[in-house]
C-alpha cells in the first residue's frame, strides 16, 4: 500500500475517543481491500506505541505542553514510523492530545 493512502486511512479511522472501525471496515469491503484487520492491527499498535512511549517519559507525575507532545509525537513517529505524513500525523496527535488530556500528561498552563 502507497504511503499516502495509509496516511489517507489512518487519519479515516483515528478518531478522538473511539477510533472509526466501522468507518475503515466499509471502506474496506468498497474498495475490495484484504487487509482491513491487518490495518486495524498495525494502526491500534501505533496508537498503543505513542502514547505509552509519552507515558513512560513523563512517569510519575511529569506533565508536557501540547506542543511538547507534538514534537515528541513527531519525533516517535518519524524513527519508528517513517511513512507517517503531516495528515497521519495530525489525526494521531488530535487522538493523542485528547488521551493526554484524559490522563493528566497534558500541562494546563491556565492558573
Amino acid at each position: 500500500m502507497e504511503p499516502k493512502q495509509k496516511n489517507e486511512l489512518l487519519a479515516m479511522f483515528t478518531r478522538i475517543g473511539l477510533n472509526n472501525k466501522k468507518g475503515l471496515e466499509e471502506y474496506s469491503v468498497e474498495n475490495n481491500m484484504q487487509s482491513c484487520q491487518e490495518l486495524i492491527g498495525e494502526f491500534e499498535t501505533i496508537q498503543r506505541r505513542l502514547f505509552s512511549h509519552l507515558w513512560d517519559i513523563t512517569s510519575p507525575n511529569k506533565q508536557l505542553t501540547a506542543s511538547a507532545i507534538m514534537e515528541e509525537s513527531k519525533s516517535f513517529c518519524s524513527g519508528n514510523y517513517p511513512w507517517i505524513d503531516e495528515k497521519g500525523l495530525r489525526a494521531l496527535n488530535n487522538q493523542l492530545l485528547w488521551l493526554c488530556w484524559h490522563e493528566g500528561i497534558l500541562l494546563n498552563n491556565k492558573k
